[in-house]
């Protein structure tokens, strides 16, 4: 038997990508009595694959480039996928997190926010947002507004969960500002 990819002519002089399968046929003594040569046209087939790469292509460029954490997780808190965003902020590399649990691969600081999340989520959940503060890179303190979600499949069956901390510590700085500066002209 063999089996193979080749590129094959057709009568009107096109190239298109084709898939063999050829088995030799034997006779009841076991004598061969010829073959039999499957050819299938993977036009669509390579078409396909090639939207699939552009699309996911297109997807990292939009995850990877993105300021925002992004982190996703199954029930136990095992990583599934974290840009580079989200691994850095932990001064971690995303390989580091792939495929650990979020509470074993994080430092210690971050393991208060991650057990707030990992109590709240359910597969059945309506998205959530939850404010935050955390100790940031520089051991200053900074926000985020983490919004997590439970994701499911087309048929609803639950897959893993998704949370995106969005660094919102200028927006909390500004409403501290505002406050003490209202304080200020009411006394």
């Amino acid at each position: 038997a063999h089996k193979g990819k080749y590129l094959a002519r057709t009568t009107n002089g096109k190239t298109i990508p084709v898939e063999v399968n050829i088995r030799a046929v034997q006779h009841e003594d076991g004598t061969r009595a010829g073959f039999i040569a499957i050819i299938r046209d993977m036009s669509e087939w390579e078409h396909t694959i090639q939207s699939l790469k552009t699309r996911e292509a297109q997807y990292r460029a939009i995850v990877e480039d993105n300021p925002e954490l992004i982190v996703r997780f199954t029930q136990d808190g095992t990583v599934t996928f974290c840009n580079q965003s989200y691994a850095s902020y932990y001064g971690l590399k995303v390989r580091e997190l792939i495929g650990r649990k979020l509470l074993d691969a994080l430092p210690n600081q971050a393991k208060p926010t991650i057990q707030m999340i990992l109590n709240y989520v359910s597969p059945n959940m309506e998205p959530t947002v939850k404010d935050v503060t955390s100790e940031g890179p520089n051991h200053e303190t900074r926000w985020y507004r983490w919004k997590t979600i439970a994701i499911k499949d087309n048929d609803g069956q639950f897959l893993e969960y998704q949370s995106i901390g969005e660094d919102i510590t200028n927006q909390k700085l500004a409403q501290k500002a505002e406050l003490e500066s209202e304080n200020r002209l009411r006394e």
